[in-house]
């Protein structure tokens, strides 16, 4: 009897040790999924310390699995809030880009650029649209893979509100370009853009140098004969100015979906006498313009061209972030959500081969080919 007694006994101690355990370990599982990073690291230091004053072998095991689970939720935790801390500094440093182009592009006037004397000199009106320098030896990390998608969303608003701001411009009239339509072939120089075309950043940078150069070039003109033929700005060259600062933004815009797709990529710069070898329009002729001003043929096709281009960008990258909303939703439906990582969900954004001249060994840093093919 003594005997059985004394084993019933040490049951009960056992199963009571069980229980006070399985307290325990739900209660540091609670304490790590609501408490910081520091309170986690607490909460394993009590597991180490429980399990060394557990002298029971078969107790042992169990608290060894309540500090692989704490360990395990820790390294979560950390991952999640450094993964906060570069979204913060990342929306910080956008907004601070933010600003920076703003007051680089509000610098940017007619009156500003016609009084240079030397253009040879001067520097570049389509260079650095963005007005800021960018960072030597950029890695992409989870901070740039978050950010494509914010890049694709951020430019698909700008272009909305570039193609509400040059629909508001009514001096340069181009609703009757049928009536023109016989000095297109003149005009080839000028960029275009099929609708049916898919997101390709680089070749939509080259077109936005043009178009910044197209309105210089014109504004500038227009503006020196304003000032000495009617010693006043006329509506025209405001209507120049403002087409100047719109092609400005979206080159910017434009060249920071680049450098989010892949921070290293390279930005090719055409230079000031290869620009004005490709700009064909009539009032190259300065002795045309000083008896006239700048032709309206080049205004009209200038705007129209611009206004188009616009146009069909706003419509290529709604198409295909609605074809991606698609694809991501299907795989969505085949698989079961648990089964995506973190890192499937920021990759798949947007299917890179999607984007012109994406290389497809460059998969593992998320880049994109710096060399694209551009047209001229």
């Amino acid at each position: 009897m003594a005997k059985t007694s004394a084993t019933q006994t040490q049951q009960g101690q056992r199963t009571k040790q069980l229980t006070t355990l399985t307290v325990f370990m739900l209660t540091v599982l609670t304490v790590l999924t609501q408490m910081p990073a520091n309170s986690a690291a607490a909460a394993i230091q009590a597991a180490n310390m429980h399990t060394a004053a557990t002298a029971d072998n078969n107790v042992r095991p169990a608290a060894l699995a309540v500090i692989n689970a704490a360990e395990a939720l820790s390294n979560q935790q950390s991952a999640v809030f450094q993964q906060l801390l570069d979204s913060t500094a990342g929306a910080a440093q956008r907004g601070r880009r933010k600003r920076l182009r703003k007051r680089h592009n509000d610098e940017m006037r007619l009156s500003r650029l016609a009084s240079v004397t030397n253009e040879a000199e001067a520097p570049l009106e389509w260079m650095n649209a963005c007005g800021y320098v960018q960072e030597e030896n950029a890695e992409p990390s989870i901070q740039h893979m978050m950010a494509k998608k914010e890049a694709v969303r951020t430019l698909r608003k700008a272009l909305r509100s570039e193609n509400t701001t040059v629909n508001a411009l009514h001096t340069i009239n181009i609703d009757d370009m049928a009536s023109w339509r016989k000095h297109s072939r003149k005009y080839k120089f000028l960029p275009t853009l099929n609708r049916t075309a898919k997101i390709e950043l680089h070749h939509w940078h080259r077109a936005m140098q043009k178009f910044v150069a197209s309105f210089a070039e014109l504004g500038v003109k227009q503006y020196r004969w304003d000032r000495k033929n009617l010693q006043v700005v006329s509506a025209t060259t405001h209507e120049l100015n403002a087409l100047l600062l719109s092609a400005r933004r979206t080159l910017c815009e434009v060249e920071s979906a680049i450098h989010a797709v892949n921070p290293q990529a390279k930005i090719r710069t055409v230079s000031r006498t290869e620009m004005q070898k490709k700009l064909n329009f009539y009032s190259n002729d300065q002795a045309r313009v000083d008896k006239q001003g700048v032709d309206a043929k080049d205004l009209r096709f200038a705007k129209q061209r611009y206004n188009k281009y616009l146009q069909h960008m706003l419509q290529i990258v709604r198409r295909q972030m609605l074809a991606t909303r698609k694809r991501v939703g299907n795989r969505a439906t085949a698989k079961s959500i648990a089964s995506y990582s973190d890192e499937s969900n920021y990759s798949h954004w947007l299917d890179l081969a999607d984007l012109e001249g994406y290389d497809t060994s460059a998969q593992a840093s998320y880049g994109m080919s710096d060399e694209l093919p551009l047209a001229a």
